[in-house]
């Protein structure tokens, strides 16, 4: 005689609480030594597998787009050069978990500004970013399953990076860079990006709603002004984005006065002859996906690629 429906929908019950315990319950323990980075809360059950702690203030680079390869070479439209300690873990996340809801963890745990984020294959290849990058294989995972996020707070720059791997493992790499002796705002690169594509953004510097530049615009145009000044006699154009509620002929208008103000605080700046600069506002008419919609951005007209 079989077992009657009561029993059989307790045994599966059970059954099925078991496998909630085990795929969304259980976690590791972190390796010896390890700790948050930077005190930054971590994503509930999850545990650290890879830990790092470099207190040496050596040169690293910090991504700030997507990452791409041409045969062997990385390529990066922006990134960040600076002399910095690092902190790093990785953790492995209880599979079953959203993606999304790990990123929503800790963009809600880091008080800083988000200067860029991908997903998918927008990120580049996982391949890329697990080996060349970060020198992980554990992070290598279908090109789908990725995500990216890099931040700055204050004198900190931030990164992190989640995969899934295809055996329905999660990891997330969070990176801690503090920069020593420096800004995390450096413009360094920012002429070799401008040399080679014609434009290119001026790290740091995000417009605020109405259009005006931040308290803190002033210290970041001054590197960027002496950088410029090699570039004296060609004439640049400074390029203020402004995305928001309002309407477009309200935000062209508040784009032109911060293209404006920009060009006059890096004029007032140059020791020598700058290059000639003009303010020009196009608000929200220029998107360019992966790049923030509020930005300032240094454009040459003159060269054959650049748009």
């Amino acid at each position: 005689m079989g077992a009657s429906p009561r029993i059989r929908f307790g045994v599966i019950a059970a059954a099925f609480v078991f496998w909630l315990m085990g795929a969304f319950v259980q976690a590791g323990e972190d390796i010896a030594g390890a700790r948050d980075p930077a005190a930054i809360s971590r994503y509930p059950r999850s545990w650290i597998v890879e830990y790092a702690l470099e207190e040496d203030g050596a040169p690293r680079q910090f991504m700030v787009n997507r990452v791409d390869r041409i045969r062997r070479e990385l390529r990066v439209q922006d990134l960040r050069r600076v002399d910095a300690d690092l902190e790093a873990a990785t953790y492995q996340i209880a599979a079953g978990t959203r993606l999304e809801d790990i990123v929503a963890h800790y963009r809600s745990s880091i008080d800083g500004e988000v200067l860029f984020s991908c997903s998918g294959r927008d990120c580049g290849r996982s391949n890329d970013w697990a080996n060349q990058v970060f020198h992980q294989a554990i992070l290598y995972g279908p090109d789908v399953n990725q995500r990216y996020l890099a931040l700055q707070r204050g004198d900190q720059l931030l990164a992190l990076y989640i995969i899934e791997r295809g055996n329905k493992r999660i990891y997330a790499h969070l990176r801690v860079l503090s920069v020593v002796d420096g800004n995390a705002s450096s413009s360094v690169g920012m002429l070799a990006r401008l040399g080679e594509q014609g434009w290119a953004l001026m790290p740091g510097l995000a417009p605020l709603p109405d259009g005006q530049l931040p308290d803190d615009a002033a210290g970041l145009l001054v590197g960027i002004a002496g950088e410029l000044e090699s570039l004296a006699g060609e004439t640049l154009y400074v390029v203020c984005h402004l995305s928001g509620a309002d309407l477009a002929a309200t935000l062209l208008r508040a784009s032109q006065e911060c293209a404006d103000q920009a060009v006059t605080v890096l004029n007032a700046q140059f020791t020598t002859t700058g290059p000639d600069l003009r303010g020009f506002g196009v608000g929200p008419l220029a998107p360019r996906r992966s790049t923030p919609g509020s930005r300032l951005e240094i454009v040459n007209p003159a060269h054959g690629s650049s748009r």
